[in-house]
């Protein structure tokens, strides 16, 4: 899942043997980091503006309570022949963002939001004021033969005029030059003096490939709002294209790291296996930074990565690097809010939730989770519960919603609140138990964070093994019984669900596992009368152990021996040689 640096649970094509009903990809293992592209993003905007009208949209305001100059940049319309150019019109606007929000004297409004409100009937200075901000850029993109005419405009909110506006006919390839025009008039305009660094990160041509270029803004492009399989595939094609048409092309390289950090923290390993998606990730937020070492979004994914792994202040460090080389970015502040979180330092994580509220005003749902979370740790499980009902009318079957918000109204007390939230949840994860979040404590922040979420979700009922699976302790088997039945013989059974599966086991303690939709292979350890297995890359390594028993005829699939009861499943079967 992506909140928290929770790992995920393995999906279809090679998840834990145990439960092959599990939804895949939806465990977000780390939904802060802000190096994500949301798939709330165009559900947001037809929320928007489908169910609660664009007013109510522009009526959001950031608050902005410092004195720096405030815009919003909108989205330039694509005036094409053949309005085939919306892919090169959007990758300007989330350019040009990008490179304003490096100024830290501005004060800039988060591409989410410029995309939410979107709406030719309200003009770009109502836009501004309605968003609280004092300056609209608003302009049009023609592509066409090798050449791009852009116009472009900063425009005053209180009064509707226009500060600075310009035309540009170029050649396609000069886009780059058009783009450092633009910032340079518009920071001028706004009398903002640059620092060094500041004109050095904006000016820096990205790629010299105008072609490498195309691809990258096709996978940027993919990647908003997109998390099918389909989609991910078409954004690592195009990275990939990218880099080879252009080895040196650090953004592209950072993109690449950005979406396969995704595929790792949300295990959809039908594209790419857990553990190579992470290497993969790993290597190119490194290139990245080699080539580009002020690459904020390099940063980000290198936090995901050491926070998951439980390098909390180093992640915390990386991802506080992101916010000062861009520090108008909601989605860099959203990630070092999600990092504090995990290293308990709530108070900070909640000054970066505010942040990146003031700069993102749409409150895209990774937002909104993270500032669940917090809030939670907090003990404001009123404030938990808001944020999250707002999640789950774009993301009705998030896991990490529904779990945080039966744990928030079982400290409140709503009994009829807990019962609905635990009914849903255990139809979107039927195995879901205490027993697993107890494996995984750590990925919760502080000791003291995570006894505070697992006792919640105690006293919301949620049952200590899958399926609220009991079993009489004189069934069980003890140590001499468990060693005979793992001995070298061979599984033959079926799931709870019905999937037969089969696994092998060597004296060594190596198994092998295969069922209808699972391949995989691991070691078992015991300890005592538990029987625990260990997977590559699940659960950050952490053994997922059970009891096995035996299997009476009051019980399901009564023709097989055994039961093994684990916390990520619950095994029928026999024992063959």
């Amino acid at each position: 899942r992506s909140v928290r640096g929770r790992t995920s649970r393995p999906s279809a094509t090679a998840r834990n043997p145990p439960d092959d009903r599990r939804p895949s990809g939806s465990r977000l293992v780390f939904l802060a980091t802000g190096i994500v592209a949301v798939a709330a993003l165009l559900l947001l905007y037809l929320y928007l503006f489908q169910t609660i009208g664009a007013n109510t949209a522009l009526a959001m305001r950031p608050a902005v309570s410092d004195e720096r100059p405030s815009l919003v940049v909108l989205p330039f319309e694509d005036i094409s022949v053949d309005n085939q150019q919306a892919e090169f019109a959007a990758g300007l606007t989330d350019d040009l963002i990008t490179d304003l929000s490096k100024v830290s004297a501005l004060f800039v409004i988060a591409p989410e939001t410029s995309r939410s409100i979107q709406d030719p009937a309200v003009s770009a200075p109502d836009v501004a004021e309605r968003l609280g901000v004092e300056y609209a850029v608003s302009g049009t993109v023609r592509r066409s033969r090798g050449m791009i005419r852009v116009t472009a405009q900063l425009v005053e909110a209180g009064t509707g005029l226009a500060v600075w506006a310009e035309r540009y006919d170029r050649q396609a390839t000069d886009l780059f030059d058009v783009q450092d025009d633009l910032v340079q008039h518009i920071v001028s305009s706004l009398k903002i003096e640059l620092s060094e660094q500041e004109r050095r990160t904006i000016t820096r041509i990205p790629t010299g490939n105008f072609e490498a270029h195309d691809f990258y803004l096709r996978a940027e492009y993919q990647n908003v709002g997109m998390t099918e399989p389909v989609s991910l595939r078409r954004s690592l094609v195009a990275y990939r294209r990218a880099i080879e048409l252009d080895p040196d092309f650090a953004e592209a390289y950072a993109g690449y790291a950005r979406l396969t950090v995704t595929i790792w923290r949300r295990d959809y390993s039908e594209i790419m296996s857990s553990a190579m998606a992470k290497e993969e990730a790993y290597a190119a937020a490194g290139k990245a930074l080699e080539l580009d070492p002020e690459n904020a979004r390099a940063y980000e994914v290198l936090s995901v990565i050491q926070a998951v792994e439980g390098e909390h202040q180093v992640a915390v460090t990386s991802a506080s690097t992101a916010t000062v080389l861009q520090p108008n970015d909601a989605e860099a502040h959203t990630n070092l809010a999600n990092v504090l979180y995990i290293a308990g330092d709530l108070d900070r994580a909640q000054a970066e939730v505010e942040i990146a509220r003031r700069l993102n005003p749409a409150l895209p749902t990774e937002l909104r989770l993270v500032s669940a979370t917090v809030a939670f740790a907090q003990g404001r499980y009123v404030d938990t519960i808001t944020e999250l009902n707002a999640v789950r009318e774009t993301m009705p079957r998030s896991e990490l919603a529904l779990e945080h918000l039966a744990a928030a109204y079982a400290y409140l007390g709503q009994t009829d609140n807990v019962q609905a939230t635990v009914a849903e949840l255990k139809r979107v994860l039927p195995i879901t138990n205490l027993g697993y979040y107890q494996v995984v404590r750590d990925n919760f922040g502080t000791p003291e964070q995570s006894a505070q979420f697992i006792e919640g979700l105690r006293r919301a009922g949620i049952p200590q093994w899958p399926y609220g699976d009991q079993r009489r302790l004189e069934d069980r088997l003890d140590a001499d019984e468990l060693r005979a039945v793992v001995a070298g013989p061979i599984w033959k059974g079926k799931l709870e669900n019905g999937v037969e599966f089969i696994q092998y086991f060597e004296s060594s303690g190596v198994f092998a596992y295969r069922s209808t939709v699972s391949l995989l292979s691991g070691r078992v350890e015991m300890d005592g009368d538990r029987l625990c297995q260990v997977i590559d890359g699940y659960l950050l390594n952490h053994p997922t152990c059970g009891y096995v028993y035996r299997n009476g005829s009051d019980k399901a699939h009564p023709d097989l021996a055994f039961a093994y009861v684990s916390i990520d499943a619950v095994k029928f079967f026999s024992v063959s040689r």
